[in-house]
């Protein structure tokens, strides 16, 4: 006989596929019907006043999906366009807009889960990276964005919408928190191509 489970923990068994296995994932308390932002909606709002961003324009964008619900729209902000090989050494803005309602500790998780996927996380640094995104990245709302701005050999600076985070001074941990999308072992290859512009 095959074993069913009861609606609740079908429920539960799906969020929990989900959370471990998207970048950025799904929250256990997330609104599974809520409705997307359009990508049309998303061009019309505004940088963050950042004075690194101050000339930038978008160089690409793409709706990152799982399981055909949308979890968050990026895009790559540049004052140049930008090299698939040399972003590391520019300075750039990378935006997500999200769909649904996150917790901002479960961003922090899978943050690091997707840059030890990438094997660039050092093991000496791995507590101290997911305590500071913890730290940093809030619960975020349907509309909600959190961008991370690029400060070649210093670190990356975040922001929610308009209002700044704070900075991690480390450009190591820049470069890995960055690899989640730009880097080409990255899981989401196809939004690599449209964030570049490809």
């Amino acid at each position: 006989m095959i074993p069913t489970l009861t609606q609740s923990a079908a429920s539960r068994k799906r969020r929990e596929i989900l959370s471990r296995s998207v970048a950025l994932p799904l929250s256990i308390a997330l609104p599974m019907l809520a409705p997307a932002r359009s990508e049309a909606e998303d061009a019309t709002k505004p940088f963050p006043p950042d004075d690194a961003l101050r000339e930038a324009r978008r160089q690409g964008q793409g709706r990152f999906r799982w399981f055909g619900l949308t979890v968050y729209d990026a895009e790559l902000l540049s004052t140049q366009p930008l090299r698939d090989d040399q972003w590391p050494q520019q300075t750039f803005g990378l935006r997500l807009t999200y769909a649904r309602a996150l917790r901002g500790g479960e961003i922090a998780k899978s943050s690091l889960q997707e840059m030890e996927k990438l094997g660039i996380v050092p093991a000496a640094q791995r507590d101290a990276w997911l305590q500071r995104m913890t730290a940093l990245f809030p619960d975020v709302n349907q509309g909600d964005a959190i961008t991370g701005v690029n400060l070649p050999n210093r670190g990356i600076r975040f922001w929610r919408t308009d209002r700044p985070l704070g900075t991690v001074d480390d450009p190591v941990f820049a470069r890995a928190f960055f690899s989640i999308w730009l880097d080409p072992k990255t899981t989401a290859p196809e939004l690599r191509k449209s964030l570049f512009g490809a």
